[in-house]
């Protein structure tokens, strides 16, 4: 394994030959490109105990505003196979060009370096997401960010008949540092007269303790399912509110969250 310090990046390559269990490699940036890879290669970032995430799979990285400052490189010994990773800052980096014409990689809402123009791709490419990598030869790697691998399943409330309103104010939800949501109410079972139920996000303001509505489903009247998404959580702690209504109402239901960055 080779280290090779860059004035934009790191370079890092990676002999598969051999097999790892959690090698640490120290790095500095924010971004992990995978520029070449023909193995199974996977990686945790700072911490050891973290999810460990398929490089052969993910090729493009992105923990900003964090910061990667350790990587744990783990791998079966595969003869003859081999990865090259570049670790950035700030979506910057600066490569070879390569056999396959890759001249630039950069984090921007518009790239334009050197596509083939005969297989139909064109020669700009917009995401203004993500970065974007772009060969002569017309491949585009897209890129996953770890969000996707970050993702915290919630049981906000189990399924339960429940015939009177409530909420979850007393067990909220700590979100630590994730800022996207989305709920998922399944309704499986309705009775009474007219029933109706409504349920709202709502976080906690940490001065007057207040619940403030941040989210809400349609109000629901029968069995069903539906999704809310909440793209930015302003509040810390969060808790689910359901109201009940109608005569003998009942409804058997279960409230369910994704939590992400």
């Amino acid at each position: 394994m080779s280290v090779v310090l860059g004035k934009l990046c790191d370079k890092v390559d990676i002999d598969l030959s051999s097999a790892r269990t959690d090698r640490l490699i120290p790095v500095s940036g924010d971004t992990i490109i995978v520029t070449y890879i023909d193995g199974e290669l996977y990686v945790k970032i700072n911490d050891v105990n973290e999810v460990s995430i398929p490089l052969h799979v993910v090729r493009y990285i992105n923990i900003r505003p964090s910061s990667l400052g350790r990587l744990y490189i783990s791998n079966p010994a595969q003869s003859g196979k081999k990865a090259s990773i570049l670790i950035g800052k700030g979506g910057t980096f600066l490569v070879e060009p390569t056999r396959s014409g890759l001249v630039g990689i950069t984090d921007t809402s518009e790239i334009r370096i050197n596509p083939r123009k005969e297989d139909g791709h064109g020669s700009t490419y917009t995401n203004p997401s993500f970065t974007k990598i772009v060969s002569s030869d017309g491949v585009v790697i897209t890129p996953v960010r770890i969000d996707d691998f970050e993702a915290e399943e919630i049981t906000v409330l189990p399924p339960a008949t429940r015939t009177t309103s409530g909420d979850t104010t007393a067990n909220p939800i700590d979100v630590h540092g994730k800022d996207k949501a989305v709920f998922v109410l399944d309704i499986t079972a309705v009775s009474g007269t007219t029933p109706t139920l409504d349920v709202s996000i709502k976080g906690r303001d940490p001065v007057s303790g207040k619940w403030i509505t941040i989210g809400s489903f349609p109000q629901q009247t029968g069995v069903n399912t539906v999704e809310l998404d909440i793209t930015r959580l302003k509040y810390r702690r969060i808790a689910a509110f359901y109201t009940i209504g109608g005569t003998t109402p009942s409804f058997m239901f279960s409230l369910g969250m994704v939590l992400k960055r």
